[in-house]
């Protein structure tokens, strides 16, 4: 949880840093632009005023009377004169009285008597702004690169409190955990007692129930609290995953006869995995667990466990289903509709969070629920 809370904390970091970096960067295109047009612009126009020889480099003049006869002025470093009617030719062609080819930008100016058509070349100049541009870019990436070095290094630092808040409170739910099983006993062994000597008082009856609810309840919260140690200290292996779900389906037998469950399988054959068969083993428990609590009386559960490019495992039952504003909330802790503690789906999703996997929760048709997780 906490390598997720400093990746998050350096995405947003990055991501700000980015949207700076492209102001900045926008800014700077965008200024260096409209120099370039004021600086190009007040060149062609001082250009057209000119009347003697022309003195402004990589430019060239046109001049017509009668749209027939051209006198061409223009610097031969830059231009021949077949490039000069070449370009000529392609302005006449775009009808406007300012605008560019390629990187020659031109100016018309037009009186009764006379046509004037100043042009000059300004490829130099915009190969200069695109490479200081290119040179912002790389300052920037090499930029945030180093400080996203920074921000994670510093995260550590950062996300210490929630570290020992986190910390904290894993040993609060385990100390607390461990000191309420001590007089939960000490009242189950006074209750069997009691049973012994009053065996039919339904007091006593509800009584132990609660302790045995009470009793799960805790040992839920220290599920919760180890589930990340727990997933650390063990090793995955490849395992036989048709084999193990079939094993835990036949020791649910005697539950399914003795609630009235209707069970169905749709379980492909050698279907194997890479992971650790103790956690699997878990996460099957408790979705079947759900499914049992959460299904109508004389109700039906399908588990399937599909091998077709991914490896689908699916838990089905009728008699419940969730809003769609819920699906987002039954993996919070003690999230419940009326039935359990409210924790063995949180614990479902930490071991599905920490492998990898996906769980996709649907409402079937009227009155049925399925959870769906994706395993590869």
């Amino acid at each position: 949880m906490i390598k997720k809370v400093r990746l998050k904390f350096l995405t947003v970091s990055l991501l700000a840093l980015i949207s700076v970096f492209i102001v900045i960067t926008t800014i700077f295109s965008a200024s260096n632009n409209k120099r370039e047009k004021e600086r190009r612009d007040f060149i062609l126009a001082d250009i057209l005023r000119e009347n003697g020889p022309l003195k402004t480099p990589n430019s060239f003049k046109i001049t017509t009377f009668n749209h027939e006869d051209y006198l061409y002025t223009y610097d031969s470093i830059a231009f021949t004169g077949d490039k000069v009617k070449e370009l000529l030719t392609s302005i006449m062609q775009e009808e406007k009285n300012i605008g560019n080819i390629g990187d020659v930008y031109y100016q018309i100016s037009v009186t009764p008597s006379l046509i004037k058509i100043a042009g000059i070349d300004r490829s130099n100049e915009i190969s200069v702004l695109k490479q200081s541009l290119l040179t912002l870019i790389l300052i920037e990436f090499t930029a945030l690169a180093i400080l996203g070095f920074i921000i994670w290094f510093s995260s550590k630092w950062i996300v210490k409190p929630l570290i020992i808040s986190n910390q904290k409170q894993k040993e609060f739910i385990s100390n607390a955990s461990h000191e309420l099983k001590t007089p939960l006993s000490v009242i189950k062994s006074n209750i069997d007692v009691l049973k012994d000597k009053y065996p039919n008082d339904e007091w006593l009856s509800y009584i132990n129930d609660e302790v045995y609810r009470m009793s799960d309840l805790i040992n839920q919260l220290l599920a919760v609290a180890i589930t990340n140690e727990s997933q650390q200290q063990l090793s995955n292996e490849t395992f036989d995953l048709s084999n193990l779900l079939n094993s835990i389906i036949l020791s649910y037998d005697v539950e399914f006869f003795e609630k009235h469950k209707t069970i169905e399988t749709a379980i492909d054959d050698k279907v194997t995995i890479t992971g650790n068969p103790i956690i699997l083993k878990q996460l099957i428990t408790i979705f079947i667990d759900n499914a049992i609590k959460h299904s109508d009386e004389t109700g039906m559960i399908v588990i399937s466990l599909t091998n077709h490019q991914k490896i689908l495992l699916s838990f089905y039952n009728t008699g419940s289903n969730i809003e769609d504003s819920e699906k987002s909330l039954i993996f919070d802790r003690f999230f419940h509709k009326g039935k359990g503690t409210g924790l063995g789906l949180t614990i479902a999703a930490a071991i599905i969070n920490q492998n990898g996997y996906k769980v996709t929760v649907n409402n079937a048709y009227q009155k049925s629920i399925e959870f769906i997780i994706e395993l590869n």
